[in-house]
């Protein structure tokens, strides 16, 4: 199985870790409500129980988390996150294929730069229901994990700025799909 952009974010998180100097260097103060927002590029793994893998190369919608810090390195939070690609529908009109992540969050962060983050949620894997087209199947639910480590390469008093993995393993009816995202992350806390 390729993973072109585990690939990627493994020479982009060396390289931000090799340099001695992040772009700010504030010392973060988190604590209370946190609210984080994301967007950047996708792959899909779509295993079937029969068939092939099917690898599809997409965007990562934009992400919401919210919740709060219990003290300057641990928050629980709600997530909306997920993977997305565009095909052609039956019909022959374009249409996009999202796996939607809605949970929970559990993020540590390990120093002022480094955080990993987790949890369970519901799956929901199909058509964008903004940009159904007549033909498109109904989206099908499930349940799944959201799992991220992120680097903060710019940190302010009260938010960050920075980069992030963030792999779905979701099982939804009779098929196991994997997202990876990678995104640009900014975090208000």
């Amino acid at each position: 199985m390729r993973c072109p952009i585990l690939l990627f974010f493994l020479a982009f998180s060396s390289a931000i870790l090799m340099s001695e100097k992040t772009w700010s260097q504030d010392q973060p103060v988190r604590n209370g409500f946190t609210l984080e927002l994301g967007i950047g590029m996708s792959v899909m793994h779509i295993i079937p129980e029969q068939g092939d893998t099917l690898h599809k190369v997409g965007l990562a919608p934009l992400s919401l988390s919210l919740g709060g810090f219990f003290n300057n390195s641990m928050a629980l939070m709600f997530r909306a996150a997920g993977t997305s690609y565009f095909k052609d529908n039956a019909n022959g009109d374009p249409s996009q294929i999202v796996l939607s992540f809605y949970g929970v969050h559990f993020q540590y962060w390990i120093n002022d730069n480094l955080f990993v983050s987790g949890g369970p949620g519901l799956i929901i894997y199909g058509p964008n229901p903004l940009l159904k087209a007549s033909g498109d199947p109904d989206p099908k639910s499930g349940f799944g994990f959201g799992i991220r480590a992120g680097y903060s390469f710019a940190n302010w008093e009260n938010n960050s700025l920075r980069v992030s993995l963030e792999l779905f393993p979701s099982f939804i009816e009779g098929n196991t799909v994997i997202g990876e995202a990678v995104n640009l992350e900014w975090q208000w806390f």
